[in-house]
């Protein structure tokens, strides 16, 4: 069960460098759903309890959210230019 844990977890953090590089909001979206399918799994598996898929679904919306808002940055700078 650690094992899974360790392997969740690892997955997520690739997941956050993922969206660092992402260049448009369909790539970022993209990471966020197959991330959340990810914890979903796992949770069904019973690798994650309840509170710990809750905790990491509001992490990776928070990730998305301030990617997201750095791309409309990028958009707009890109835009005025």
């Amino acid at each position: 069960m650690e094992n899974s844990k360790t392997v969740l977890e690892q997955y997520l953090s690739n997941t956050y460098k993922e969206m660092d590089i992402a260049k448009d909001a369909e790539s970022l979206k993209m990471i966020r759903d197959m991330a959340l399918g990810a914890l979903l799994f796992c949770f069904r598996a019973e690798i994650i309890t309840d509170q710990d898929r809750n905790l990491l679904v509001d992490k990776i919306n928070l990730e998305y959210g301030i990617k997201w808002r750095d791309l409309l940055k990028e958009k707009a700078l890109d835009s005025r230019r």
